[in-house]
C-alpha cells in the first residue's frame, strides 16, 4: 500500500543515498501451511526469518548550530516527514563507512502485535516502547523521535502494511522491530548527523518460540569468565552492542544443550565461589524469582534497575504490577546466586518481549 515514493527522493537529494532491491514477501501459502501445523517458531522452523510485506522507515538530519566565533553550540533535529513511509520491504545501498558499522550506534525495539478472541489487533504498551527507544537515544546522542503519536502511527501503519502475517488468535503474534540507526558516512567517533528510523515486521510463534519452553523448565548456563553489562554502561539501554557481548556465550551454551545464558554482576576469578555474586538478566530478557511463604502466599524478587546496567523489561513491569494486584510482596532487590543454589525460590524465570515467561 504505497502512494508516491517520496523517501526515495529525498535520500537521493539529501544524502546522495539510493534505494537497492526490493525483498519479496516470504510465500505466504508455507507461512500459512507451518502456522496451521503449528510449527511457527520464532521465524519458519528450517528456513529462519519470515519477510512480511512492508516496512516503514522516517530520516532525520541534525544541523550544527554555530555561534559568531564557528563554534558549535547547540543542534537542531529535523525530521524529514511529517509520518514514516510506508513501503515495500527493501534492501539499502549504503557507504561502507557509515557510523553504526564501526560504532555501533544503533538502537531497537521488540512489540508485538496479535488478535484478540473478538479479532481484534492489540499492541502491547507502546507507549513504554517509545519511551525506552528515546531514553535509549538520549544515552547514545541519536536525535530522539518527535512525539509519542509520530511512533504510534508509523508502528500501526506498518501493523496495517502487514496485517496478512500476523498469525490466527492463539497461534502466535507480528514481531514488530523499530530500529533507530546512524548511517552517515563519518570516521571519527562522533554523531554523522543522518539517522534512520526502520520499522519491520515479522511473524513469529507463541510464547515458547524463543527459549523453547513454557512448560517445561530449561536449565540455564552461568558464565564465570565475562558479564553482559556493568554498571555506567549502556546495560540499561537496548543497544544493538548489549546483544553481540552475548553471542559467544550463547554459541556456547547451546553446545552444551542449554538454551538460556544467565549472566552474574561480576566475573568469578579463580576460587570465588560467587557468594556474593548476583543475577542480573539474560542474554535476551529480565530475570524474576518466587519465594513460597507459605499458606498461599507468595513473594515476587526481581533484579533492581537502580544500577543502570539491565534493561527495563515492558513484561517485567507488567509482572510487577500483576503480583501487586493479587497481593503478593514485592521486590526489586537482589536476587543472589546462593539464594538460588540454597534453594530458598519455589521458581525462577525469564520474561520479555520475545522470551514472553520461562520457566
Amino acid at each position: 500500500p504505497v502512494a508516491e515514493n517520496k523517501l526515495a527522493w529525498v535520500l537521493l537529494r539529501k544524502i546522495g543515498t539510493k534505494v537497492a532491491n526490493f525483498i519479496p514477501s516470504f510465500d505466504y501459502e508455507e507461512y500459512l501451511r507451518i502456522v496451521d501445523e503449528e510449527r511457527l517458531g520464532f521465524g519458519h522452523p528450517e528456513k529462519g526469518l519470515i519477510d512480511a510485506d512492508a516496512m516503514g522507515i522516517a530520516m532525520c538530519v541534525r544541523e550544527e548550530v554555530k555561534d559568531e566565533s564557528g563554534k558549535v553550540v547547540s543542534h537542531q533535529d529535523e525530521w524529514l516527514h511529517d509520518k514514516a513511509e510506508v513501503l515495500p520491504l527493501m534492501e539499502f545501498a549504503q557507504h561502507p563507512n557509515m557510523q553504526v558499522l564501526h560504532y555501533g550506534s544503533a538502537l531497537f525495539e521488540g512489540c508485538t502485535a496479535e488478535f484478540d478472541e473478538a479479532g481484534n489487533v492489540c499492541i502491547f504498551d507502546l507507549k513504554g516502547h517509545y519511551d525506552r527507544l528515546n531514553e535509549g537515544a538520549r544515552s547514545l546522542d541519536l536525535p530522539p523521535l518527535p512525539s509519542f503519536e509520530f511512533f504510534k502511527d508509523a508502528v500501526m501503519r506498518v501493523v496495517i502494511a502487514n496485517r496478512r502475517f500476523i498469525p490466527p488468535y492463539g497461534k502466535g503474534r507480528l514481531y514488530i522491530r523499530p530500529n533507530l540507526v546512524d548511517v552517515g558516512p563519518r570516521l571519527k567517533v562522533k554523531s554523522s548527523h543522518l539517522v534512520a528510523l526502520n520499522i519491520t515486521a515479522s511473524p513469529i510463534g507463541n510464547a515458547k518460540s524463543y527459549f523453547g519452553s513454557v512448560r517445561k523448565e530449561v536449565v540455564m548456563a552461568v558464565p564465570r569468565t565475562h558479564v553482559r553489562s556493568v554498571v555506567g554502561g549502556i546495560g540499561g539501554i537496548k543497544a544493538g552492542a548489549n546483544y553481540a557481548r552475548t553471542i559467544l556465550a550463547i554459541r556456547l551454551s547451546e553446545s552444551l544443550g542449554l538454551p538460556v545464558v544467565g549472566y552474574l554482576d561480576h566475573v568469578l576469578k579463580n576460587g570465588d565461589t560467587g557468594a556474593t555474586a548476583e543475577f542480573r538478566e539474560t542474554n535476551a530478557s529480565n530475570l524474576f524469582a518466587l519465594e513460597d511463604l507459605g499458606e498461599g502466599r507468595w513473594k515476587f524478587i526481581t533484579p533492581p534497575l537502580d544500577r543502570r546496567d539491565i534493561l527495563g523489561g515492558r513484561t517485567r513491569a507488567l509482572l510487577l504490577k500483576v503480583a501487586e494486584e493479587l497481593g503478593w510482596e514485592v521486590e526489586e532487590g537482589p536476587l543472589s546466586l546462593e539464594d538460588v543454589r540454597n534453594k530458598k525460590y519455589k521458581y525462577m524465570g525469564a520474561c520479555g518481549t520475545a522470551a514472553y515467561i520461562t520457566p
